[in-house]
């Protein structure tokens, strides 16, 4: 089994990122929602439910661009988002969708 902390403690060793928190982070779309804006800046936010997702959402950060995948298995491993972030769904939500991340803060 993928074990997220793993992976993210790994990823923070590799940059040499100390963390000054680590906790989770959650976002509450509402139904009929099409794209969503907001801003990470100083942290790193890992996407830890993407297979939740509508197949086709776009996610664009100021540090990289992820579509998800309509065969959501393809996706290996949680990818990072930093600054500012969007995103577009292919089509507006027909059930209210919940966004989880595991917020990292550096010192």
């Amino acid at each position: 089994m993928y074990d997220h902390l793993v992976f993210i403690q790994q990823q923070l060793k590799q940059r040499k990122i100390e963390p000054a928190l680590q906790q989770f982070y959650r976002i509450e779309l509402p139904v009929g929602k099409s794209q969503h804006q907001f801003y990470a800046y100083n942290e790193l936010l890992f996407l830890t439910n993407a297979g939740q997702l509508p197949p086709g959402t776009l996610i664009q950060s100021d540090s990289r661009a992820r579509r998800i995948p309509f065969d959501i298995q393809s996706q290996e491993g949680i990818e990072d988002y930093t600054g500012t972030i969007s995103i577009e769904f292919p089509q507006p939500l027909e059930v209210s969708t919940t966004l989880e991340f595991i917020q990292i803060i550096s010192k």
